[in-house]
């Protein structure tokens, strides 16, 4: 029996150090971010050489980071302001750009270097700020309509489009939804929409550019919608500007029909 249970000790005692080297290994493997622990690690270590992230300050060297990037098991040493535009972060002074998208986990783009809007810009060593503004990170703008801004602040009129990244007008363009006339640019508000203020016969690019129940014809503003609408007396033939019969008062801008005009 003696010899059964000396047998029955040693196998419980092996159980026992098996579990502790285990949990050893673990903690060791998520110190370093690698299969060595902490404790096989010097600190203070140089570039490219693996290193222990519980170290902190000490991982690695001067001017130096301890991280495990690019998908990498094991973390290692990079220099500081070394990861290019786009590369994987996860810390602001890890990149060249001086600025680590975190949600991202990529570093932000270099001032005046092309841009993407997801990613966005990083700053200048003098803390200048920069937006992606029509591909290419640019300096903040002065505030005026269109130019380059990262928030409603940076605008004079306290609107900052996050689409474009530009300051909008704080008046409603043609076509859009109004209350009154102080809401729209042209500064006319007709049943809840902002129209243009151009008259009958004036060049136009759109219904909403002419006053109120004037039209987007091929030869500008006028009072009928149907392009192919007749002159029914000379006071329309500003506005009626297709197929008018013929007449000096009729004809505009050449618009009437060559047949008619012989």
């Amino acid at each position: 029996m003696f010899g059964v249970g000396t047998k029955v000790w040693h196998i419980r005692a092996w159980s026992a150090w098996s579990a502790l080297f285990v949990v050893a290994c673990s903690a060791g493997h998520g110190a370093s971010g690698g299969g060595a622990t902490c404790s096989d690690i010097p600190k203070v270590r140089g570039p490219a050489e693996s290193c222990c992230r519980d170290y902190g300050i000490d991982a690695c060297g001067p001017m130096l980071f301890c991280a495990a990037l690019d998908g990498r098991t094991v973390a290692a040493c990079y220099p500081v302001n070394s990861r290019m535009d786009g590369e994987t972060c996860t810390s602001d002074n890890q990149c060249v750009s001086r600025s680590c998208n975190l949600m991202a986990g990529k570093c932000k783009s270099t001032p005046s270097t092309k841009c993407t809007g997801d990613l966005g810009c990083g700053s200048d060593p003098d803390g200048t700020m920069y937006v992606c503004f029509k591909g290419q990170c640019a300096v903040v703008g002065d505030g005026s309509y269109g130019s380059a801004c990262a928030k409603n602040s940076d605008c004079s009129s306290m609107i900052c489009d996050p689409q474009t990244a530009s300051c909008a007008s704080a008046k409603l363009p043609n076509g859009k939804p109004c209350n009154a006339p102080v809401d729209c640019a042209s500064g006319v508000c007709e049943q809840n929409t902002c129209w243009g203020n151009l008259p009958g016969g004036s060049p136009c690019t759109e219904t909403a550019d002419c006053m109120p129940k004037f039209y987007l014809h091929p030869y500008g503003c006028a009072s009928c919608k149907a392009p192919n609408t007749q002159c029914t007396n000379p006071s329309d033939a500003k506005e009626c500007v297709i197929y008018c019969k013929c007449g000096a008062s009729c004809c505009f801008k050449g618009a009437c029909d060559q047949g008619e005009c012989g």
